[in-house]
């Protein structure tokens, strides 16, 4: 929670509510954001999100036959505070089809991509700070909501948990505790009773993974898009034929294959730097790789060179030939890569006679045989 927020400063306040079948979660929480007594929080609009029967549910308990939020303008006049634009969000299925619960592994991801779709509008504008509960649903929905915003959320943002008198928590007719001792609607409903709002720190990555451009991808893909950029290991998959840099697959044609390869293995074996190939024709480095190319090719890689490099490469290696190959490695990674390739690309070191390495640690190299 940012201390000492002047919320009033933000044209839109929102407060986004998870909801289950305890419509009173959402008359707690603007009770409790309202009334705190440092850095309260008066929501414009709140966004109410679930499914059918929980909305159906909702409407039912807070509005009555002449006004549908009835218990929200009750609370606003209570405490003196304006009244916000309530937005009611149903989670539907791809058909419009209603969704009556949160119940299996389709329906909960339809849940994560609605919530993704809202938290990620509201954070668009510089202009909103965004209170985020977990209080209503099925326990699955808080645990979104929670990593949702930790994707999202910026420093004005905040995550909340509302929490009552256990003897309240299961009483249809409390909504929230009254101030006006002139007003009284049921005896359950006590003037002064305390209701405790939980500020939950969360671990915000919007100013590391939130510049990026995900656009409308799911949750899921979100997730798995973030992890794999997040992922800074060289991957080399034996079995599968495969190398993962940073995340991403890297197809190299077999001769650049080879040469980034035995790059890698050799920072793998504790070889940080190899020399260039000396000489018109370099026959000790053309021995070391064609080695390493048969060894690649015995433990199950598939990798073929053509004829013609065999014998090019068998004649001896010549430095003109190596820089170009290099320099395609090189190229490829900076493409698949972007500006995260640096420590993975082959540089020179020094002056003639040049050595050369891969920046990356060694503690990033992971081989997999099987």
């Amino acid at each position: 929670m940012v201390k000492n927020a002047r919320y009033d400063s933000y044209t839109e306040r929102i407060l986004i509510s998870t909801l289950g079948m305890t419509p009173q979660v959402v008359t707690e929480s603007v009770y409790a954001l309202a009334t705190r007594k440092k850095d309260n929080f008066i929501p414009s609009k709140i966004f109410i999100i679930g499914t059918k029967v929980s909305v159906d549910n909702f409407r039912k308990a807070i509005g009555n036959t002449n006004d549908e939020i009835y218990q929200i303008k009750l609370l606003c006049e209570d405490l003196q505070i304006p009244v916000p634009e309530i937005i009611i969000e149903e989670v539907r299925d791809e058909s419009n089809v209603d969704v009556l619960d949160i119940n299996d592994t389709q329906v909960s991801a339809l849940f994560a991509d609605r919530l993704l779709a809202l938290v990620r509008k509201v954070t668009s504008n510089p202009n909103s700070a965004l209170a985020l509960f977990l209080a209503g649903g099925r326990k699955i929905m808080s645990f979104y909501a929670g990593h949702i915003l930790s994707i999202y959320g910026r420093e004005q943002d905040f995550l909340c948990h509302v929490l009552v008198d256990p003897k309240l928590e299961n009483d249809p007719t409390f909504f929230f505790p009254l101030k006006r001792h002139n007003q009284t609607r049921n005896s359950s409903q006590p003037v002064d009773k305390e209701i405790i709002l939980v500020d939950v720190p969360y671990v915000r990555l919007s100013h590391i993974i939130g510049k990026q451009n995900y656009g409308s991808l799911s949750f899921e893909k979100l997730v798995r898009k973030i992890n794999n950029e997040q992922d800074k290991r060289i991957v080399i998959n034996i079995k599968e034929d495969q190398i993962l840099v940073s995340g991403v697959k890297i197809h190299f044609p077999p001769v650049q294959k080879l040469f980034f390869l035995y790059f890698i293995n050799s920072l793998y074996k504790d070889i940080s730097e190899l020399d260039g190939p000396r000489g018109r024709r370099d026959k000790n480095w053309s021995k070391n790789i064609l080695k390493y190319y048969e060894e690649l090719r015995k433990s199950g890689w598939d990798i073929e060179l053509r004829p013609s490099t065999l014998k090019q490469l068998d004649e001896g290696l010549e430095p003109q030939y190596f820089r170009v190959i290099i320099s395609k490695i090189n190229r490829r990674l900076k493409e698949a890569l972007g500006i995260d390739a640096t420590q993975y690309l082959i540089q020179s070191v020094g002056k003639p006679p040049r050595k050369y390495k891969v920046s990356c640690p060694r503690s990033l190299i992971e081989i997999r045989l099987t």
